[in-house]
């Protein structure tokens, strides 16, 4: 199970464009039915979304062939992994991506900035087995991407 958010904004060339956030949710199940197995995937994360993944993974390993090689490996307990930046401040990063435009303009007057996306990116997600294996994952990253053109 995973959860995202992506905070974006734009600016074309001197003039603030987009600020947008955007949510994605997504399921993955996997069933083992003796050495044949089967998944599913989903993004609806409510009771009966999360029971008709279920129901299809289960199918799909009742109609899987027969494989030695599939199994659940032995369970490692409870673990969390926490990389990036997990707490986003959009106002600093907005100040840092406007500080570069003022520099690049001062510094480099014959290049032209033509338009910049820059965006903080969450993810948290959560991998369960029934052999006890439960990790938790935390992560976060800005990223700023600038297109310019220079003229002499």
């Amino acid at each position: 199970m995973a959860k995202r958010e992506k905070s974006e904004f734009n600016l074309d060339g001197d003039a603030f464009s987009l600020f947008r956030t955007t949510f994605d949710n997504s399921l993955a199940i996997t069933a083992y039915d003796g050495n044949r197995k089967g998944s599913a995937v989903g993004n609806d994360f409510s009771d009966a979304g999360i029971d008709t993944a279920v129901r299809s993974a289960v199918a799909s390993a009742a109609s899987a062939e027969d494989d030695p090689a599939n199994g659940i490996a032995p369970g490692e307990g409870k673990k969390c992994f926490e990389v990036g930046v997990l707490e986003r401040d959009m106002d600093r990063f907005f100040d840092r991506v406007m500080e570069f435009k003022n520099d690049l303009a001062a510094k480099y007057p014959l290049i032209k900035l033509t338009s910049v996306v820059a965006s903080y990116s969450r993810s948290d997600s959560l991998f369960k087995t029934s052999e006890g294996s439960e990790f938790e994952s935390h992560s976060g990253a800005y990223d700023f991407v600038a297109e310019f053109a220079g003229n002499d």
